[in-house]
């Protein structure tokens, strides 16, 4: 279960980068997460 919100959070920050970069701006860092 826990790798489907991940898998889908995941997809959700891939498409919000996407609409920021068709604006023109540009990604400085991803956030990094490790347990």
């Amino acid at each position: 279960m826990a790798t489907l919100r991940k898998e889908a959070g995941d997809a959700a920050e891939q498409a919000a980068l996407e609409h920021l970069q068709q604006r023109g701006l540009k990604l400085l860092h991803r956030n990094y997460h490790c347990r």
